[in-house]
């Protein structure tokens, strides 16, 4: 990643000040709802892949960890904190990470070499990072180098927006099928439109966490993000 996107994507991230903002936490409505549906997908996805049983051998890398909330997940699905690792290119995401839950990797990297050695990561979680990226160049180059660490067998856990936000200039929609090519020759063992709508959310999830799961569940077009499990072959 070259300098001038590093320092973008910095600059990006900071003015949404979303470490700190509320909106990103569990105890608001609409944000729950969303990130327990893609709960849902990524423990479906373990169990696909045959790995829901035991997660304390996996090694998990978080990529754009960001202030490392999304690590009391995997803790809580079992994963050891001593095989957890985050990273990010925002140094002051890294040090709140720390902060949060000491004794779990979590490293700053400018974006190119990830900080570990090829085919030493079993299960890669990346949620609403490629989107951020407006470069297709750039993406390519982070995905090569994401497969580089993953293991023959391993998981990359993509979730990510399918569609525009004209509101959020600093964000691109990658649909399905662009994202099955990002990640070739990786194959998906699980793929799903999921997401309701956030303006839609934000009415009606803090009045029905219920009606807002049947909306998503049961109207397809209103749907925003992809999640898949992409699995790297045996052989590659």
């Amino acid at each position: 990643m070259g300098e001038r996107e590093q320092e973008r994507l910095e600059s990006v991230y900071g003015s949404r000040a979303y470490d700190s903002d509320p909106a990103y936490r569990d105890t608001e409505p609409s944000y729950l709802q969303r990130v327990q549906g893609l709960e849902r997908q990524i423990l479906r996805a373990l169990s696909v892949a045959g790995t829901s049983r035991d997660l304390t051998s996996l090694e998990v890398l978080d990529y754009g960890c960001g202030n490392g909330l999304w690590m009391g997940r995997w803790l809580a699905w079992g994963a050891d904190y001593r095989r957890l690792h985050g990273v990010d290119i925002r140094e002051s995401a890294i040090d709140c990470a720390r902060t949060r839950i000491p004794g779990v990797d979590f490293q700053s990297f400018d974006g190119s070499t990830l900080p570990y050695d090829d085919a030493s990561i079993d299960l890669v979680s990346i949620n609403l990072v490629f989107s951020s990226i407006l470069s297709a160049s750039v993406r390519r180059s982070c995905a090569l180098d994401i497969q580089r660490v993953t293991k023959p067998g391993g998981l990359v856990l993509w979730y990510d927006f399918v569609v525009d936000n004209p509101k959020n200039p600093d964000v691109r929609g990658i649909s399905a099928s662009r994202a099955r090519n990002i990640w070739a020759p990786f194959e998906p063992i699980l793929q799903r439109h999921l997401t309701l709508a956030p303006p839609i959310a934000r009415r009606v999830a803090p009045r029905s966490a219920f009606a807002a799961t049947a909306l998503e569940s049961l109207v397809p077009p209103i749907r925003t993000h992809y999640f898949a499990a992409f699995q790297r072959p045996l052989g590659a």
